[in-house]
């Protein structure tokens, strides 16, 4: 549970209270109607929330039209997009899921192009899954009525097949672009978006989407709780000083900054660490790979300003092929414990799940451990997992030319409990 005296949470209720206040003013300003109505009945549910002191759940509440909603996997959402349209090819096909403090969102794209040609269409479905209660916030078309005209082109809100939609196009003498977009109970929104096309062929695109099937899906993760994530308070500071007073020789106090040292110190909970021995390090890199030998250990320990850090890297390669190669680095962040997102690990505070017919990124966890996953088979193959241990120690593999289970099969062979067991290691109070 979090605690609410938390900086970080006092500032999650802060930013809560704007958006509804925020919300429910505009949505009676501009006479939305029966949706200004459900939006101040979602405003008090979270307000509810509030009151009991669950601020996040309360914003999520709040967006998701008065309760939590999960998004669709976006992988449903790819079977919906058209295998081609006409006389073009798909020639990619993304999906995405993305969160935050619970709150959800999912897309899956399709793009249509064919070879030779300098014109495309691209599909997309969207998800607004934790934050559907406000869809028309987020899409002017919808609160209002639109129709234009000019020698160029068109923008017009219209009906398409019982729900609301968009529609806009221009074009000149050798160039065209358009778009229309639905919007599907209240949740989803389709999109074809059109360039060097006509206008029909724009909205036959949308006519390949199964749009019934779609709405059937209106109730899918309706009530369901996110899924668990690392507590951002674990990774993040609560606050990041700025400035703060010392006393000085006189007994007074004097305005010199803390130092980087000072800071990163507070964000350990006052704790100093000094990080492990990089020769220790390095003990724990595999000695080969499958296939590959060691080329290459090495380490390093030190910072500066007071930052220090250690790390240990092992880089392993074909013989006889420099360009495919694995590099293993274990990292001790010593001083930036406190800080791992600003240390370069910003998934941290997220859930990505993306894929596309060449590749993936997500976040997940290895061995109970938070971790990121990218791979990639466009070009080159190309891939990394990092993983954070004990919210202290960071371990990565990248690689380059190789498959994914290899590059997996590298972290394998690292002993995260023996790390792990090592977190207290050179812990102190600093001061």
């Amino acid at each position: 549970m979090r605690n609410p005296t938390n900086p970080l949470n006092q500032n999650i209720v802060m930013k809560t209270h704007v958006v509804v206040l925020a919300v429910s003013i505009l949505a009676v300003g501009c006479g939305l109607g029966e949706k200004a109505e459900r939006i101040k009945e979602m405003a008090e549910a979270a307000e509810e929330r509030l009151a009991a002191g669950d601020s996040a759940g309360a914003l999520g509440a709040f967006l998701g039209g008065g309760e939590a909603v999960q998004p669709v996997d976006f992988r449903k959402l790819k079977e919906l997009l058209p295998e081609n349209l006409e006389d073009l090819p798909r020639e990619n096909a993304t999906g995405e899921k993305s969160s935050m403090m619970g709150l959800g969102t999912s897309k899956a794209e399709g793009r249509y192009r064919a070879e030779g040609q300098s014109g495309g269409i691209d599909v997309s479905i969207l998800d607004f899954g934790s934050m559907r209660g406000i869809t028309m916030m987020g899409f002017g078309w919808a609160m209002v009525d639109i129709d234009t005209e000019s020698e160029n082109g068109y923008e017009r809100t219209v009906k398409y097949e019982g729900h609301p939609a968009y529609v806009k196009y221009e074009s000149g003498s050798d160039w065209s672009r358009g778009e229309m977009s639905v919007m599907v109970a209240d949740r989803f929104v389709v999109t074809a978006k059109g360039n060097n096309v006509t206008d029909e062929a724009i909205r036959k695109a949308l006519d390949r989407v199964d749009i019934d099937e779609l709405e059937d899906m209106k109730d899918v993760g309706v009530g369901e709780a996110p899924p668990e994530t690392p507590d951002l308070a674990d990774f993040t500071p609560p606050t990041i000083p700025q400035q703060q007073t010392r006393p000085s020789d006189e007994g007074g106090e004097s305005a010199e900054p803390t130092t980087m040292a000072d800071m990163f110190n507070q964000m350990n909970d006052g704790q100093k660490i000094d990080p492990i021995d990089f020769r220790e390090l390095k003990e724990m890199l595999p000695g080969e790979l499958p296939g590959m030998a060691r080329i290459n250990a090495e380490g390093e320990k030190g910072g500066t300003m007071g930052i220090v850090q250690s790390s240990a890297t092992g880089t392993y390669q074909v013989e006889g092929d420099r360009r495919t190669q694995v590099v293993v680095r274990i990292k001790d962040m010593g001083t930036l414990k406190g800080a791992m997102v600003m240390g370069g690990y910003p998934w941290l505070m997220m859930q990505t799940d993306k894929e596309s017919d060449t590749g993936f990124e997500r976040t997940t966890t290895y061995k109970g451990n938070p971790a990121f996953e990218s791979y990639s088979t466009k070009g080159r193959p190309s891939g990394k997992i990092q993983t954070v241990v004990a919210q202290r120690f960071a371990v990565e593999v990248e690689g380059q030319g190789v498959e994914w289970e290899l590059i997996k099969g590298a972290l394998d062979q690292i002993d995260l409990e023996s790390l792990a067991a090592r977190k207290d290691e050179g812990v102190a109070p600093a001061g």
